[in-house]
């Protein structure tokens, strides 16, 4: 069953799958919410409608995702149109990617098995252990770069967006670690990325299983289930959030999952 919530009405027909309730009882809510500020009991709306109506909670592992997933190019996507979405460190094994290619162009070279970046000349220990307490320190500079390679690599996207609420990692405009690698070596590579490559969205399909919600985990599964239909329904009663997903590490997005492929322009 697709969970969609890119926007009302299709959060609306969401919940009409995933509950077996009238998408039309669903955008009632709409109206009847106008104005309401406290949503602090709306699973009780959900349980009520479901109940009033003859509906049931779907099971977990019979939801589909539609994620959003942010990027930037200069060939409209053909990589990942053509192999699918990769993690980053998958990104900058293959010599082929765009983001590899252009480090190399720069003279940037990432050793990944050796935590180690080398730029002109020389080595950065780029592993991610503690993090050091001075922020303004090269240290600091070389454990953000590791920290996304290392921790933070892993495909990502969005449930849904907000045009007056971007996300602040600016993945619409340059792969986030082009500002960690400035950061280090105090170069201007995210204003040369942002001046020859274009923000696209790739919409792809994913169990929901696969992902890890918001950062957020939990083995009840009811409570995962609670919280997706909290996510709809509040899409349907107030707008659309900005609310990002991650998948499980390892996890690649296949061509056969993506639906769509377009220009992003929603956020400048």
């Amino acid at each position: 069953m697709l969970f969609d919530i890119r926007d009302k009405d299709k959060a609306a027909k969401t919940l009409e799958r995933l509950t077996g309730v009238n998408a039309t009882y669903w955008s009632f809510e709409r109206m009847k919410n106008s104005g309401r500020y406290d949503y602090t009991n709306a699973d009780e709306d959900i349980e009520r409608i479901i109940s009033k109506y003859g509906g049931h909670f779907p099971n977990i592992v019979d939801i589909e995702l539609v994620v959003t997933h942010l990027t930037t190019s200069n060939n409209h996507c053909k990589e990942i149109l053509d192999k699918g979405l990769i993690d980053l460190r998958k990104a900058y094994a293959n010599k082929r990617s765009e983001l590899r290619y252009f480090l190399e162009q720069h003279g940037i070279e990432i050793f990944v098995d050796d935590c180690c970046l080398k730029y002109d000349g020389l080595n950065y220990d780029i592993s991610y252990g503690k993090c050091p307490r001075n922020s303004e320190s090269i240290e600091y500079a070389a454990w953000s770069v590791g920290r996304k390679i290392y921790y933070d690599f892993t495909v990502c996207g969005f449930l849904s967006m907000n045009s007056k609420r971007p996300y602040g990692g600016m993945v619409h405009r340059r792969p986030e670690i082009l500002s960690d690698i400035d950061g280090l070596l105090c170069t201007n590579l995210q204003a040369e990325w942002f001046q020859t490559h274009k923000s696209y969205e790739v919409i792809f399909k994913i169990p929901v299983l696969e992902t890890v919600y918001d950062g957020w985990d939990t083995d009840d599964e009811d409570e995962m289930v609670m919280k997706y239909l909290l996510d709809a329904y509040m899409c349907i009663s107030t707008e659309p959030d900005t609310k990002e997903i991650i998948c499980k590490n390892g996890i690649e997005i296949l061509p056969a999952q993506i639906i769509e492929c377009n220009r992003f322009r929603m956020w400048k």
